[in-house]
Formats: structure tokens, C-alpha cells, sequence
């Protein structure tokens, strides 16, 4: 079946698809529902620990919402503008704990780590769907999420004592200086993907879970609300219409007086709707039996590697190495991490004291919680290299504990995982 002509399938990004459009969102856009974050949280069960990723977030408008429930966020998006808007809209709410990160969603993972969860809000359909989901699953603690943050269209209520906005009218007007096409960008999408439970499967999620946030507010907008509504959306963003920018907006608000004379118009709000996308959990099965202690120099664990001492709490020191036998992969953080030059053979690591994971670029990574340390567990199926262009066939891991601590217990210090790989 071929594209549609000027449908989603042939077009392309550029960096001007919300051109101009940042300083109009928080005025011109509806709100999310009042309960939003204590719905998420319940729904993730949320304790406080872990890291957000907000994918696609524009200023800021779910990520400052929802940054409170976690240690950590980042906000990420491909336009500078958005971002100043959300780093600033943050800040104004005593909010610091949130990175702003300029970058597209087809460059995850970007070396940002691991979340705990990773939210798309109405911006998933803009991305290269399947490569972003296939990413972003790679980027989640054990137990994390994928979360989409969607709001359906209001509904018109002829109760509510003005008009609901012309929206009829509004379209014609954009026809009249854009074209019939929908312009996005430098390009043209009259279509947007649908289909999207087959790319999570596809990458490997479990079906989502739907739940519902209440909402069915009844809200008064104004007619420089609906400018900015108009301004803030992508076939209607202001770079589109050049020097008629002006006159565009005069003919705007010509028509809104037209439908309503008062200036007001009033809307239905709709219920959000969170579509929880998980992985499947991990094989666990506790280490057994080809172990054997070997002494290892304190105070450090990096000389067994390679590289600076490893950054522990308090006095501990390493005293025994526990060697796991071949053919086991660790999942303690759920991941194989990128290896380190020189020492391709060794792929990850995770330190306990600081619920970090460090990888051997030693940057930080990961955050993984007591929960998740609690035993080291493996996985016996084949591990896909994590540097691409191989297979696994040898897993091996060698737990460094502290000397006063079992070596399975939760007071291991360091997994340290290798494997040998062949061309697939």
C-alpha cells in the first residue's frame, strides 16, 4: 500500500516545526488534569527513588508536574526555544532538581542513563516511533516504565453559556493564507501514525495498561487564549506565515469576535488517559554453585579493572572476588552497559553504596534501588553484545563484596560483567 501524498510516512523533521511557537503553549494550551501527578504516581507506584525521562517535552508542561515525584528528571526536546521556556517555567515554581537536554528523540539513549520512567506527552507521534521505543527500553530500571501522557480532544457543551471556538471557521482561515495542506515544519503531514500498541510490542513491550484521570472541568477561554492556541500548534506556527504573521492574527481575531461577540468561549475538558507500556520481568534465579573466592587489594575495586579507585562509601573495602561461572548474564541493573576502550571485554558494572550504576567511562548512570540489589540473579539465554555486531557466548560476572558481607547479599559492592562475543 503506498503513502498517502503529504501523509506522515514522507515526511521529515526540521528544526522550525514549532518555530515561534514556545511562548504561546502555556496560555494557549488546555491544562492537564489537576490529579495528573498523584494518578502517576499511584500508578507506578512511586516511592520517591528514580529518575524521569520526559521525551519530547516541550516547555516543560508535564515534566515540572511530574518531577517532584522523583530524585531526578530530564526534559528533553529539539528546539532551544521550548527548552528556555521549561527551564524557566521550572524555576519560576521553586522546581531544581529537573536537566534540560536538547536533543532529538531518535538520538536516545545519548549516554543519559537509566530511568525509571520515561514519559511521552502527545509528542510520541512526531518520532521515529519504533526506533525511539526500541531506545527508550533499552534506557529503564528494572520495573520502570514506559508512560504515554495523552489528552483526547475537549467536547463542545452547550451548557456551559458561550460558544465552544469555531473551529470550522478557524480552518478556513488557515487554508486562506496556508494552502489546503497542513503544514508541519518545512514539509507538509496531512496524516498522523496510528497503530501504536504494534510498536511497543514491537519493541518488545507487554501490553499497555490504561487508566484513566478524571477530569470533565468545564473552562472559559478568552480570545487572545484562542490566539495563542493557534499560534502554539505546528500547521499554525507563527514562522509559517512570515510577514503576513500581523495580518493573519487581525483576520484571527476578527473571526473569534464573529462567533462570539462576549470574547468567551467555554469547553468540556476531557479525562486524561495514561497508557502504561512495561517489560517483561527478567528470569530470576539466584547464582549457584562454580563460585570461588579470590583475594582482591583494598581499599579500591578498580585495579581489578583497570582505571581510578572506585568511589565507595565510609571505610569498606573489597577484600574477595566471587567468580560466577560462564554462560550467566547478571541483571542486577537489567542491562549489559557500554564497554570502555582497552577493555572491551568487561561491559558494565553497578556500585552499590551509591544506588548508582557507573559505567567504565566512568560517568554516572543508572540509579537503581535497594529493591533491585537485593540478590544477584541471572539470565542464562543468549545476551545480545550491547555494542552492536555480536552475540554473547560467553557471559561471565565476578561480585565484589565488601569482606564482612556474603558475597549474594545486598552488601556486594560491584558486579562487574564480561562477555566474549562472535559476529552474528
Amino acid at each position: 500500500m503506498n503513502p498517502e501524498p503529504g501523509g506522515w510516512e514522507t515526511w521529515s523533521w526540521d528544526g522550525s516545526l514549532f518555530a515561534g511557537a514556545a511562548g504561546y503553549y502555556e496560555q494557549g494550551r488546555l491544562p492537564y488534569a489537576p490529579d495528573l501527578a498523584g494518578v502517576f504516581a499511584r500508578s507506578l507506584a512511586l516511592d520517591g527513588r528514580g529518575r524521569l525521562l520526559d521525551v519530547g517535552c516541550g516547555p516543560g508542561t508535564v515534566t515540572w508536574r511530574l518531577a517532584p515525584l522523583f530524585e531526578a528528571a530530564v526534559g528533553l526536546d529539539p528546539d532551544p526555544e521550548m527548552l528556555a521556556r521549561a527551564a524557566r517555567a521550572a524555576a519560576a515554581r521553586g522546581i531544581g532538581n529537573v536537566a534540560w537536554v536538547r536533543l532529538r528523540a531518535e538520538d536516545l539513549p545519548a549516554g543519559l542513563g537509566r530511568f525509571r520512567a520515561v514519559t511521552f506527552a502527545a509528542s510520541f507521534h512526531w518520532m521515529d516511533r519504533l526506533r525511539v521505543a526500541s531506545a527508550v527500553a533499552t534506557m529503564l530500571d528494572p520495573g520502570g516504565a514506559v508512560v504515554q501522557v495523552d489528552a483526547p480532544p475537549y467536547r463542545p457543551d452547550a451548557s456551559l453559556g458561550f460558544p465552544p471556538p469555531p473551529e470550522e471557521a478557524l480552518d478556513r482561515l488557515r487554508i486562506r493564507y496556508l494552502g489546503r495542506d497542513r503544514r508541519a515544519g518545512q514539509g507538509v503531514r496531512n496524516t498522523s501514525p496510528s497503530g501504536e500498541d504494534q510498536v511497543f510490542l514491537q519493541a518488545g513491550f507487554l501490553p499497555a495498561q490504561t487508566v484513566t484521570v478524571p477530569d470533565q472541568r468545564a473552562v472559559e477561554q478568552t480570545i487572545d487564549d484562542l490566539v495563542a492556541r493557534v499560534f502554539s500548534t505546528s500547521s499554525t506556527a507563527p514562522h509559517l506565515f512570515g510577514d503576513r504573521r500581523e495580518d493573519f492574527e487581525a483576520d484571527l481575531r476578527e473571526v473569534l469576535a464573529q462567533a462570539s461577540p462576549a470574547g468567551r468561549f467555554a469547553v468540556r475538558l476531557p479525562d486524561n488517559i495514561l497508557r502504561i507500556w512495561r517489560r517483561p520481568a527478567l528470569p530470576r534465579r539466584p547464582v549457584l554453585g562454580q563460585e570461588r573466592a579470590e583475594p582482591v587489594q583494598g581499599p579500591g575495586v578498580d585495579h581489578v579493572v583497570g582505571g581510578e579507585p572506585a568511589a565507595l562509601r565510609g571505610a569498606d573495602t573489597v577484600r574477595q572476588v566471587v567468580q560466577v561461572g560462564d554462560g550467566v548474564g547478571v541483571t542486577v541493573d537489567g542491562e549489559l552497559h557500554p564497554g570502555v576502550p582497552g577493555r572491551a571485554d568487561v561491559v558494565g558494572r553497578q556500585v552499590e553504596p551509591l544506588r548508582r550504576g557507573v559505567d567504565l567511562q566512568r560517568r554516572p548512570g543508572t540509579r537503581a534501588g535497594a529493591e533491585q540489589l537485593a540478590e544477584v540473579h541471572v539470565d542464562r539465554r543468549p545476551s545480545a553484545h550491547p555494542a552492536g555486531g555480536g552475540v554473547a557466548d560467553d557471559v561471565h560476572a565476578r561480585v565484589l563484596a565488601g569482606g564482612d558481607k556474603p558475597p549474594r547479599h545486598l552488601g556486594a559492592r560491584l558486579v562487574e560483567v564480561g562477555l566474549t562475543s562472535s559476529p552474528t
